[in-house]
């Protein structure tokens, strides 16, 4: 039996230099410019509290968005400057400047033999905004969300004491995703 689980964009502690860990490295540097795209945004510990819950029913074909809630990356963003008691970007960035410095970052990277922190996909999509609807996994396998915003503070106290390290661990507390 096969399920599938398609979570937006999952939001948690980490590597810092890959995925979204890379939004809380990127506030860390107080920015000043934010892009004007929005997507939904999920707490990693409810994305595997949801493969646990679909492994447990066996169930076979079934498909499940899984989404907390949506949020602007402005938005985003400063949440993360406060809990890391960081200034928060204040500027909308034009789109147009957001792909000349992925063009630049592709050449930093070229010539340092890194991966571009700025890509002209990443760029494309920080633009768009993007909503996503969780009412089928949240009335059929009887999914509730963690609250973003808690995720976001947990996450960030996580970077404080782990960005030296490159990475760390949110603690897996009691999840009130599953209702069996």
């Amino acid at each position: 039996a096969v399920g599938v689980l398609y979570p937006s964009t999952i939001l948690g502690a980490g590597f810092w230099d890959t995925g979204t860990g890379r939004f809380f490295r990127y506030v860390d540097r107080q920015p000043t410019y934010y892009p004007s795209g929005s997507t939904g945004m999920i707490d990693v510990r409810d994305v595997a509290a949801a493969v646990q819950l679909l492994l447990d029913r066996n169930e076979d074909g079934e498909r499940y968005l899984l989404n907390a809630e949506h949020l602007s990356y402005q938005d985003l963003l400063t949440q993360i400057a406060k809990a890391t008691q960081q200034r928060p970007p204040s500027k909308l960035l034009p789109r147009s400047w957001a792909f000349g410095l992925a063009v630049l970052e592709r050449i930093r990277a070229f010539l340092l033999g890194t991966k571009p922190l700025l890509t002209r996909e990443t760029a494309r999509n920080s633009y768009q905004n993007r909503r996503y609807d969780n009412q089928r996994s949240r009335d059929q396998l009887g999914i509730s969300y963690r609250d973003l915003a808690q995720t976001i503070r947990e996450t960030a106290a996580v970077y404080q004491k782990t960005q030296a390290a490159e990475a760390g661990i949110l603690p897996i507390k009691k999840s009130p995703t599953a209702s069996h």
